[in-house]
């Protein structure tokens, strides 16, 4: 499954559309309009990030085709609730350190 067959898949789970998810994830209408019309090639991880945390995946499941499952990590045991998530360019100094 691409990005957009599961961003879609998620979207109509949440009964959502673009408009509401943006305003409930704080990323911009025009980003998530413009994977639809041009691409999301360029999708930083850090909105990979947003987009796993708001529909309570991982980042995995949006950034790899071959995983169809949302519930990927869970049910391999992984625990969710201590993550780290990375926003920005201030979150890559921890990185680095």
């Amino acid at each position: 499954m691409t990005f957009l067959e599961k961003l879609e898949a998620l979207l109509a789970r949440e009964h959502l559309n673009r408009r509401t998810l943006s305003l409930k994830t704080g990323i911009p209408y025009t980003t998530i309009d413009n994977w639809y019309k041009r691409s999301y090639e360029g999708l930083k991880l850090s909105t990979a990030g947003k987009l796993a945390s708001f529909f309570g995946t991982t980042t995995d499941y949006f950034l790899r085709e071959e995983l169809t499952d949302p519930d990927y990590g869970k049910t391999a045991g992984f625990d969710f609730t201590d993550c780290i998530c990375f926003s920005g360019e201030e979150d890559a100094n921890i990185v680095n350190e």
